[in-house]
């Protein structure tokens, strides 16, 4: 909970950056579909780290990557509410990557009951 503050932060400075941070979150959004994850044999929650780690590695900014190196120490509960407030203050309306965080949690969710 003590990176909430400076993601805040985060997010509000790399809107400074929109256009190419806009792209950058473009394809941390699309990153499962982009990066062709899916088409691997291996399990969902391989596909999402394969996914995420391909759009960190493709950040040309360096508010994209400040945005990925801040979000590897987010609790895995608040990812996807973080990736999809920061895509949000870029321009981006959809992420379906942030969907995919959801569901596998709901999931796990599921199996832990």
């Amino acid at each position: 909970m003590m990176f909430r503050p400076l993601l805040g932060g985060l997010v509000v400075a790399l809107v400074t950056a929109c256009g190419s941070y806009k792209r950058d979150m473009e394809d941390a959004c699309h990153a499962v579909e982009r990066s062709k994850a899916r088409e691997l044999p291996i399990a969902e929650e391989e596909i999402l780290t394969r996914a995420a780690s391909w759009a960190a590695e493709r950040a040309r900014t360096s508010d994209g990557q400040m945005f990925w190196a801040a979000i590897v120490n987010i609790n895995p509960q608040d990812k996807a509410k973080v990736l999809r407030d920061a895509a949000k203050e870029a321009g981006v309306v959809d992420c379906p990557l942030a969907d995919a965080l959801e569901a596998t949690l709901r999931a796990d969710e599921l199996k832990r009951q």
